[in-house]
Order: C-alpha cells, then sequence, then structure tokens
C-alpha cells in the first residue's frame, strides 16, 4: 500500500521486509524508464546500473573514486533527473556506474539524497512501513 503527498511517501509493505525498494523513474533527455531502487544509508551517492546506463545511452559527465566493503575503484559519473514514488522529481542527481546489477539492482538511492529530508523506517504489526519526504520538517525523536 501507498500513500503520496505533494513531498512525501508512505510505503507499507506486506510483511517485514529486509530491503527498502520503491519504484524509482529515472530520466535523461531522450528517455524515461522506471526501476526498482534500493534506499541504502550505507551509500554516500546514488549508484546507477552498467546495464541501465547502456540501456538509456547515458553519456559520462566525470570519474569519482569509490570505498565498497569488497574493493575500491573509480566509478563514472551520470547527471540524470529522478522521480520518486510521489512523482517528485530531483533535477541533474549524480550517479555513479556500478556492478549492482549483479545483484538484480538496477538504481541504488544513497545518502546525497535520504539526506535531503526525513527518512523513517517502522515495523508495527510485522508490516514494514516507510516513510520519506523532502524537505526535513522536524527531528523524529521516539524518546521525547
Amino acid at each position: 500500500m501507498a500513500k503520496n503527498s505533494k513531498n512525501s511517501f508512505t510505503i507499507i509493505y506486506n510483511g517485514l521486509v529486509e530491503k527498502i525498494t520503491t519504484d524509482t523513474t529515472i530520466i535523461n533527455n531522450k528517455s524515461s524508464l522506471t526501476v526498482k531502487a534500493l534506499w541504502d544509508t550505507g551509500a554516500n551517492c546514488c549508484c546507477i546500473s552498467e546495464e541501465l546506463v547502456k540501456l538509456l545511452n547515458l553519456s559520462p559527465t566525470g570519474k569519482v573514486s569509490f570505498y565498497t566493503p569488497s574493493g575500491a575503484g573509480l566509478a563514472y559519473t551520470y547527471l540524470v533527473d529522478i522521480v520518486l514514488p510521489n512523482n517528485m522529481k530531483i533535477k541533474q542527481v549524480k550517479m555513479c556506474s556500478s556492478k549492482i546489477g549483479a545483484q538484480n539492482l538496477d538504481l541504488l538511492i544513497g545518502t546525497d539524497i535520504i539526506n535531503k529530508g526525513d527518512f523513517a523506517i517502522s515495523n508495527y504489526k510485522n508490516n514494514t512501513c516507510f516513510t520519506f519526504r523532502i524537505p526535513s520538517k522536524e527531528c523524529i525523536d521516539f524518546c521525547k
């Protein structure tokens, strides 16, 4: 079940989930595609699969160094617009190319997007609820 507003969305998954994924649209000048995106609080930047780079015929805008638990290297960067589940468009998101396609992922949303707003996950009554909004409006504090 999904709920949307202009600046926020909530997705309630049936049961407990180990990975938070949402449908997210990637747009470049020529085309757009909706894919499953993994929200990853351990990633500094958004990543796009090498397969999706080819499919969307993206042109590199630069290179960046990356570090993962399995190693380090250089990755090409690409600028794309993304559309979140509430139809909020975030323009000119720098994506790093990645081998995430090997994990059946096309897109990874990192803290460069997550840090723009409020991000919360709960697991009430054995159903995972994920909610996100931009901009941040308050401190979410369960100890108040």
